[in-house]
């Protein structure tokens, strides 16, 4: 059985790749996502586990397994907070 992602896109957001990013955009709400958000971003929305977002991004920006974490915490939240998705909280 797979995982279940721990990032739902809310189906109103849209998004496109930019040199500088991944832009979001929902409603009157936009942003553009810089290196390593738009890395989180795109693995979220295909549906990748949050213990596999979390090993690709340690190796990617070279971190501890902690500070990956956190970075991907606070990613999807702030997703969630502006209203891009909803985080599982049950992956926590």
């Amino acid at each position: 059985m797979r995982p279940r992602p721990v990032f739902q896109p809310d189906p109103d957001t849209r998004f496109v790749v930019e040199p500088a990013g991944v832009r979001l955009v929902h409603g009157q709400s936009e942003t553009t996502l810089g290196y390593p958000e738009a890395a989180i971003w795109d693995m979220a929305v295909r549906g990748y586990d949050l213990a596999r977002i979390v090993d690709l991004l340690r190796h990617i920006i070279g971190v501890t397994p902690a500070h990956a974490e956190q970075v991907v915490f606070d990613t999807l939240q702030m997703l969630s907070e502006r209203g891009f998705g909803s985080r599982e909280k049950a992956d926590d």
